[in-house]
């Protein structure tokens, strides 16, 4: 057999896979078009890599770019478990059918992403020719351009913002000056800041919560064009920065998380400070080398303070930076380890004297309640001894009806309703080795909960609402509501925002799984042009692993919003191969 007939061989049986992979898949309860996508690109790769391209890897980038495809392939068939074990199959083809679904799956991902590698392999922005216009020019440009969008959605539609219960929950410590770091008490500080600027200036509490997210439409808005002048400075094409910022001006969710009182929002900004002033020092991009650190500096204090996962993604970042960097870029690893323990000490034993009580102890096991939960609900095999354990901390008999798989708050409420926290603080141990035996006794029960508690966060997407639009009915207490200034106007935002979430051809677009893979392919392709840029995407990947261990929704948009703020900048850096210094 000659060497073109086995690769029209080899290649017919993987096409084959591939689309038995897509017809397998098509029961999804995730994005479907998402998978669609992915099929054909896996097909055409396969085309050019069989046909064209030479495939022939050095053996390191071939592990790297088969790790990969094999870590996709994973991802897209365990997260569908039910849909494989759906079919009416004889007893024993259900293997067959995982391992065929899996073979077509690391064959389409591993063409799919060496077809990116090897057309990428060289590939960097080409430099435009140096404007006359000063960076500053483009920063305030940019800055109002997406303040007076935001601007126009707030007071003619959304005014004075939009405000959930989490929101309510804040202000309301506020009042009674008892506070809580469940929702993180630097963060509150600010919505106090601002409510009583706004009663002070103008009174009420409605132009309180107007103020602050006036403030947060500026804030983002810097955030954006300090993204804006960076790209300029870089100097790309112009035509590739106006699409940058056509990115950060229209998608819905910037717009309505800019005037949304939530924690998440100046979380997302702060990590993109960060991100942005981090490829600003590494490539010495600008003059202005203090202001970077400066910026640096506190982007990494505001992801540490700003988000209950903040501090260990941030520290996560740091460990990596000072193993990859912590030689030749000394004063950024200083800066920091700086950062961890002045977060650290602020966190902790500050607000310890402040009498800021922190997070009970249920809040952040979401991940273990939730596997022992489904244990007591699919297995039902608890000894005498591991259920009286269990009863100290929560109603057990009631578990099986308060359960629900993608989301830990009514289990957690559960315990906090039945149980005796204090008991389970003082007794942890006991607990660890009873979430062990269950592990070792129901391994696969547990990687389900796991997967239908996260799956949202790293496959391909699900219809799960994104963004709030109105006000908690609990701002009576506060005695304002939301007013629709023009209601044309407010019939025109709705009318664009509606479709977002509705219409299959702009899923790709809200989806946090495909973000998260495609943070996850800019590393491996940075890795393989042994890029810097690599590290940029560490913080971004950090937040995301730490939502996996975490995360009390399986699919909350706003926990991840650190990576849509990021992405675009990700994929600036990724292929760029300045670093001189620039205007």
């Amino acid at each position: 057999m000659t060497l073109s007939s086995t690769r029209r061989w080899r290649g017919g049986i993987q096409a084959v896979l591939i689309l038995y992979w897509a017809a397998k898949l098509q029961a999804t309860d995730s994005y479907y078009v998402i998978y669609l996508l992915l099929c054909a690109g896996g097909l055409i790769g396969l085309y050019r890599n069989e046909s064209f391209l030479c495939t022939d890897w050095p053996r390191w980038e071939k592990v790297m770019l088969t790790a990969f495809a094999a870590m996709m392939a994973v991802i897209t068939v365990i997260t569908n478990y039910e849909v494989m074990d759906m079919a009416d199959l004889p007893y024993g083809w259900h293997a067959v059918s995982w391992v065929l679904t899996l073979a077509g799956g690391l064959a389409l991902f591993y063409h799919l992403i060496s077809l990116l590698a090897a057309r990428l392999r060289g590939f960097s922005w080409a430099e435009a020719p140096r404007r006359k216009v000063r960076p500053l020019a483009v920063f305030f440009g940019a800055m109002t351009l997406f303040a007076a969008l935001d601007m126009a959605f707030l007071f003619l539609g959304f005014y004075p913002g939009v405000i959930t219960n989490d929101s309510i929950d804040q202000m309301v410590q506020t009042l009674s000056n008892r506070y809580t770091n469940h929702h993180p008490f630097y963060h509150t500080l600010f919505i106090k800041g601002a409510l009583e600027l706004g009663r002070a200036l103008f009174g009420g509490w409605g132009s309180g919560v107007a103020v602050y997210s006036v403030f947060q439409i500026l804030f983002l808005s810097a955030c954006f064009a300090y993204v804006m002048v960076t790209l300029w400075q870089m100097r790309l094409p112009v035509r590739m920065i106006a699409l940058c910022f056509l990115w950060y001006l229209l998608m819905p969710y910037h717009i309505m998380y800019s005037f949304t009182v939530w924690k998440d929002v100046p979380f997302g900004g702060m990590t993109l400070l960060f991100v942005t002033a981090l490829f600003r020092s590494l490539y010495r991009t600008g003059r202005h080398r203090w202001p970077d650190m400066v910026i640096l500096t506190l982007g990494g204090l505001g992801m540490c303070l700003f988000r209950s996962n903040g501090l260990p993604a941030f520290a996560l970042t740091a460990l990596v930076f000072i193993l990859a960097f912590g030689r030749k870029r000394r004063l950024l690893a200083l800066l920091m380890v700086c950062v961890v323990i002045v977060s650290a000490v602020l966190k902790y034993p500050v607000l310890a004297s402040l009498d800021v009580s922190q997070p009970d102890p249920v809040e952040s096991l979401s991940i273990p309640v939730q596997q022992i939960a489904r244990v007591i609900c699919d297995c039902n095999d608890l000894t005498e001894e591991e259920r009286e354990l269990l009863g100290k901390v929560v109603d057990v008999d009631a578990v099986p009806e308060t359960y629900s798989d993608y989301i830990s708050d009514s289990i957690k409420n559960l315990v906090r309703d039945t149980g005796d926290q204090d008991y389970l603080t003082a007794h942890k141990g006991e607990y660890l080795q009873l979430w062990l035996r269950l592990l070792v006794r129901h391994p696969w029960t547990y990687v389900k909960a796991w997967i239908d508690e996260t799956k949202g966060y790293w496959n391909g997407g699900y219809k799960y609402w994104i963004w709030w639009t109105g006000v908690s009915s609990k701002a009576y207490i506060f005695q304002f509501t939301q007013e629709v200034r023009s209601p044309v106007a407010r019939a025109a935002f709705d009318a664009y925002l509606t479709p977002w979430q509705n219409s299959p051809l702009l899923q790709p677009f809200v989806s946090i799984g495909l973000h998260t893979w495609l943070t996850l392919g800019l590393a491996v392709l940075c890795l393989l042009r042994r890029s810097r840029a690599a590290i940029l995407t560490v913080p971004v990947l950090a937040v995301v692993a730490t939502l996996l261990i975490a995360t009390p929704v399986y699919s909350e948009f706003r926990y991840a919003y650190a990576v849509f703020t990021c992405l675009p900048m990700l994929l600036f850096a990724s292929f760029y191969r300045g670093g001189t210094g620039d205007v």
